[in-house]
């Protein structure tokens, strides 16, 4: 730890070393190319040493410090295609720029992913490639990403993000941080889920609680670009372990743009306008969208529903010697998700479920610029609050006699039995609270061949839950839970009476740029810390400060010539420690009840009947419990031979100690009372009644830091310069993904099964978890041919998606416990004697052979179109198909079972219309 102290002390005393060294000024203009007029508000970096401004309304900018030499500037502009330009600098200047219009028909459309130039790993994604396939919500628009691929969109469920992976599971979704303008959107303090044991077919894959963000919330339509970086971010973002979505919306003037979508499943409309208001009063923009999703349109019972409205505002305010950016949003997200039986052919048609979604965030970024070596102050802030509301409703029907679990403290009691039959009503409200403040300062200097821009900054997060939580009536709960004589069940709890989680962060970072000669080097050096605050003395990770060093780099050699052709080389490496914390539910989850039945005479007569109860709570709250940690490196290539573009990745990825939930056990007496021979004439009490005390055993689940997720892959590009003749561009993009999930700690597993109306007697506890450790593998190939025709404003993709294996292997396992715990709570070696005990043997969790095999899927491909054609200038027709020619053979399973992949068509169509 020291060492790390000693390095973020180095980085932020080091500019004053270099803070009078020679430096030049420059300024730039910014104009249209047709017509000269100024383009206002246009942004403006030296990607390099990343600096960056902004452009007033009259198209300049204040000067800013930059050394002497080669630069790469880069502008862009809503309404403009980004414009990029390589100067060489040996004095004060300024340097006129000129943005094209992205009317199609002027200029060619990137419609695919590109590479981040940077030293670090990642892919861009302009507005004009996610217009292009059409996107509904965020989830459509990871195809784009190396290693994607088109799916038919499913928004009847939780769409988390899964990144660099085969299958998906929670750390990663998780540990994936999504900034929006600036700020991270925070779903850390979501609790819309039934606590506890309850389980409900019809609320699989619709709750979002410790799962990271559901894409289905974040519409598209008002996006500018996208950044996914899927190796090492920069510390300046932090509580994340596997990697950072960046999400630009658009701020300037735009005309009235309408959008209408229509697919098999989906409906979309949207609406938007900027407004110019006037010089020095900046400009705001309006957008809504409506969207309509049904998994079966012959279904009307079942659907999802989102609707948005945002507002943005962006001025650029030119002083003396600095200049003020302010960015600004205010939002609007509903959603609304049903699933209720058919009455015309179910009669349970009450057996229903909603769930409400409304909130409202607003976000704030504003940066203070200077001309001087002290360069820049970024305020970044945001809050957001939500009222979710869950309702169900079902017909429950019991068994047989079954008692209602209704007290709320340990202890004994008499209790009551449920209804034979009842309609259960559940509803639960959360309002989850999030706030992010982030201080951050830019320092600027160069010497000789170094320069260096530094980030130093301060950041406070607060999550807080304000809702009510679980309202239902518990003599008829929703969640029956008995088994025999036992259950285990949570109750309702006010959600605003568990405390905030609240951490404050540190971070600093050197963007480092050294030439020499011809030769360039770029490095990213940074360390990040961070401490939870409003946490109990209890808690391991109470007081403690948690850092990540990260670094990534970039090593350019100089430009050479091959058969004619010019070179451009490049290598990039990286290394970084990355913690996700723990989310609200995980740090504080509900007490559980454990309610077992000490006297139960059933009479056929009601005035006869007594059940006696003894309760035990227990609290899950796990203190031992760590953020979970990712180390991740990576190593890639970029070459460019003239137009033609190469890069390829390797990345490895280790997480030990991901989040998961393990059983715990726990040894529980109480007595039991013999009615044998009773005939009573009053109910019977338990004073008057001989009893028997009885020990049993029972488990609950409890979070830990044992999942390992290991990752391991090379993922590639290759855009070809476009053959002029067909006016047609090859993008070759793809992945291989090695992807190993297992669990690191022991496991306890105790048979759902009762023994003279009695649990299970025993529970085996294995070092291995059984069944679920596998490793996962998939290779393959997207070819893109894009074909763009712009005096006619037609733009035709055909994509060539092609799975060349994909399999998957279970790690293999005994089956056999190691050890075991009776029912007072004592351990024992599990020995080769005890496989034959009639009880015991029945703790094996063995599979056959078969299930260890590794399962190998055929060679798959399939052919998508998209055609987007610009009808009127402004307007703009768009027509898709998935799958339009697709080969999926049958395969044979492990156990001999024929797997059919049937990969139908799907279309939709899109209209767009600038006014």
């Amino acid at each position: 730890m020291q060492r790390y102290i000693l390095l973020f002390i180095y980085i932020i005393c080091y500019s004053p070393l270099y803070a009078q060294s020679k430096q030049i000024s420059v300024s730039t203009h910014i104009i249209d190319e047709k017509s000269d007029e100024p383009v206002p508000f246009a942004a403006i970096i030296f990607t390099k040493v990343n600096v960056g401004t902004y452009a007033a309304y009259n198209g300049t900018t204040l000067p800013v410090k930059l050394r002497k030499g080669n630069h790469e500037i880069q502008v862009s502009c809503i309404g403009y295609n980004t414009a990029s330009a390589n100067v060489t600098l040996t004095a004060d200047t300024t340097i006129t720029i000129k943005l094209q219009s992205d009317d199609i028909n002027i200029n060619e459309v990137v419609v695919t992913a590109t590479d981040n130039e940077g030293p670090g790993s990642g892919s861009k994604i302009n507005r004009k490639a996610i217009e292009h396939i059409q996107a509904s919500s965020f989830a459509d628009v990871m195809q784009l990403v190396p290693g994607g691929k088109s799916q038919e969109p499913d928004l009847s469920k939780v769409n988390p993000i899964s990144i660099r992976q085969v299958g998906s599971d929670v750390n990663t979704a998780l540990g994936t941080a999504f900034i929006l303008d600036g700020a991270p959107i925070s779903n850390e303090a979501n609790m819309l889920a039934p606590e506890g044991t309850a389980s409900d077919i019809k609320l699989d894959n619709r709750t979002n609680v410790s799962n990271g963000m559901d894409m289905r919330s974040i519409p598209t339509d008002q996006i500018e670009s996208i950044e996914v970086i899927q190796g090492i971010p920069s510390v300046v973002h932090g509580d994340l372990s596997t990697g950072a979505i960046i999400i630009n919306q658009r701020h300037g003037i735009t005309p009235w743009q309408g959008r209408i979508k229509s697919d098999a499943r989906n409906k979309l409309f949207s609406l938007g306008k900027g407004i110019d208001l006037g010089q020095k009063a900046g400009t705001i923009n309006f957008n809504g969208d409506y969207l309509i999703f049904n998994s079966d349109p012959r279904n009307p019972y079942e659907g999802y529903q989102r609707y948005t409205f945002s507002s943005r505002y962006f001025n650029h305010l030119q002083l003396a010697n600095s200049s003020i950016n302010i960015k600004g949003n205010l939002s609007y997200t509903g959603s609304a998700d049903k699933d209720r039986n058919d009455p015309e052919i179910d009669d349970q048609a009450n057996d229903q479920f909603r769930t409400n979604y409304n909130s409202l965030s607003y976000t704030l970024n504003t940066e203070w610029n200077f001309n001087s070596w002290f360069q820049q102050v970024i305020l970044s802030s945001r809050a957001s609050y939500a009222s979710n509301k869950l309702y169900r409703q079902k017909f429950i029907s019991n068994g047989g006699p079954m008692p209602a679990p209704i007290n709320t403290a340990a202890g004994e009691s008499y209790g009551i039995y449920l209804p034979a039959t009842y309609e259960a009503f559940y509803r639960m409200e959360d309002k989850p609270l999030n706030v992010f403040n982030q201080l951050s300062a830019r320092l600027v200097s160069s010497k000789g061949v170094i320069s260096h821009s530094i980030v130093g900054g301060l950041e406070w997060r607060y999550d807080k839950n304000l809702g009510q939580g679980e309202i239902y009536d518990l003599e008829r709960p929703m969640y029956p839970s008995f088994r025999g004589s036992y259950s285990v069940s949570t109750r309702p709890r006010d959600l605003s009476s568990i405390p905030s989680v609240q951490k404050l962060a540190f971070f600093a970072e050197d963007n480092m740029n050294a030439s020499l000669g011809e030769h360039k080097i770029d490095a990213q050096l940074g360390i990040r810390g961070t401490n939870l605050l409003n946490l109990s003395d209890t808690y391991d990770m109470s007081g403690k400060i948690y850092l990540e060093p990260r670094l990534n780099m970039q090593y350019t050699l100089p430009d050479f010539s091959l058969n004619k052709q010019n070179v451009q080389l490049s290598i990039h490496g990286g290394i970084g420690h990355h913690y996700k914390f723990p989310t609200l539910n995980q740090l504080h989850p509900n007490e559980l009840f454990f309610d077992l039945v000490q006297l139960n005479y059933y009479s056929q007569n009601p005035d006869l009947r007594s059940l006696h109860i003894k309760t035990i709570v227990e609290n899950p709250t796990n203190y031992e419990l760590q953020p979970a940690s990712n180390l991740k490196w990576e190593f890639s290539l970029h070459l460019k031979v003239d137009e033609h573009l190469f890069y390829m990745t390797y990345f490895n990825e280790r997480m030990n100690n991901g989040f998961m939930t393990q059983n715990q056990w726990q040894s529980q007496s109480y007595r039991l009372y013999n009615t044998d021979g009773l005939n009573p004439v009053a109910p019977p009490q338990v004073d008057d009644l001989p009893y028997t005390n009885t020990q049993i055993i029972n488990t609950f689940s409890q979070t830990h830091n044992g999942a390992g997720v290991y990752k391991e892959g090379l993922e590639y590009q290759m855009t070809f310069a476009r053959f002029n003749n067909i006016n047609t561009r090859l993008t070759v993009n793809g992945a291989w993904f090695n992807t190993t999930y297992q669990s690191n700690i022991y496991q306890v597993f105790h048979p759902n099964r009762v023994i003279n109306n009695q649990p299970f007697p025993y529970a085996g506890i294995y070092d291995e978890h059984i069944g679920s450790d596998r490793t996962l593998q998939q290779f393959n190939t997207n070819f893109q041919f894009d074909t763009q025709i712009t005096r006619l404003g037609l733009i035709f993709t055909s994509t060539i998606e092609c799975t060349w294996f994909s399999n998957s292997e279970n790690h293999t396992s005994g089956g056999w416990p190691v050890a075991y715990i009776d029912v007072f709570g004592q351990k024992h070696l599990f020995t080769d004697q005890d496989k034959n005990d009639p009880i015991l043997e029945q703790l094996y969790l063995g599979k056959n052979d078969e299930y260890f095999h590794r399962l190998n899927e055929p060679f798959g491909t399939n052919l998508n179109i998209r055609v987007s054609k610009q009808f009127k200038k402004g307007h703009n027709l768009s027509f898709y198909v998935n799958n339009l020619i697709s080969y999926y053979p049958d395969y044979y399973n492990n156990y001999h079972r024929r797997i059919q992949r049937i990969n139908q068509p799907y279309f939709g169509m899109e209209l767009n219309i600038n006014i």
